[in-house]
């Protein structure tokens, strides 16, 4: 710096990067000297235990206060843990219970009680639930697609016999179906088959009579994804016109065509 060849805003920054060593080689001493401490406390207590109390030494039996089988194990090998630091999850999955993240305009309608089919399990059948709570608070959840939904998380047993869900463990992956509405005989047609008449305010079908499409207005009661159930309009065993294109009009000749 005195002989010019350096820059004083160089010296510096380079006597506080000097200043910042310095320091940072102080705290790895600091913590050089608590680890050392730390290991020869974790010896003192290894040393305690493994002595045994022939030889002065101490041992204890740490017992589940539950019992089950172990789901996860958070300390692995030997260590100095703190207290209330969780060593094992336990869990007892003869009495496991199934939790659906629904939205909360479909989770109004799965009241305590309702009936639930559990499916695509990993088993043969269909397993049977009942729904035993709904959480009174939703959270907000972010969609594949991105969009921000509220849901809650709906809470069920599994009422099959316990033989035949035994694989089953904690965090597996089921498809839940709720029964919110049942009815005996109910007249049902594809959901495809139902479109509104714009005109008239209702809901439609193309019935086929004789090889023409009718235009036949019906109640629809209740639908879901793939089925739509008729309180009135149609008969038991009438044929109707799936996915009616634009140009399908009443009275159109229509001919059966095999989909599958």
């Amino acid at each position: 710096v005195r002989q010019g060849f350096v820059s004083l805003s160089r010296f510096d920054n380079g006597r506080l990067a000097l200043q910042a060593a310095h320091q940072d080689v102080q705290a790895a001493r600091l913590d050089s000297e608590v680890a050392a401490h730390d290991v020869e406390q974790a010896r003192a207590a290894l040393s305690a235990v493994q002595r045994g109390p022939a030889a002065g030494g101490r041992t204890f039996v740490l017992r589940a206060p539950v019992a089950g089988r172990v789901l996860r194990v958070a300390q692995a090998s030997e260590a100095t843990v703190a207290a209330g630091a969780p060593l094992l999850e336990l869990g007892d999955t003869a009495r496991m219970e199934v939790v659906a993240e629904l939205l909360t305009t479909d989770a109004l309608q799965a009241a305590p009680g309702s009936r639930v089919l559990l499916e695509r399990w990993g088993g043969p059948g269909v397993l049977q639930g009942r729904v035993r709570l709904v959480e009174p608070a939703a959270f907000t959840k972010v969609s594949a697609l991105g969009v921000e939904e509220q849901r809650v998380r709906v809470l069920m047993d599994i009422e099959s016999d316990p033989a035949a869900w035994r694989a089953l463990g904690d965090g597996y992956r089921v498809g839940v179906r709720i029964v919110t509405q049942s009815v005996a005989s109910a007249l049902q047609v594809p959901v495809g088959a139902v479109f509104p008449v714009e005109d008239e305010g209702v809901m439609a079908v193309y019935r086929v009579d004789g090889g023409r499409a009718r235009l036949q207005p019906v109640d629809v009661a209740a639908r879901n994804g793939s089925r739509a159930w008729i309180r009135s309009g149609l008969q038991p065993g009438q044929d109707v016109v799936l996915y009616p294109a634009a140009a399908v009009r009443d009275g159109v000749r229509v001919q059966r065509r095999r989909t599958s």
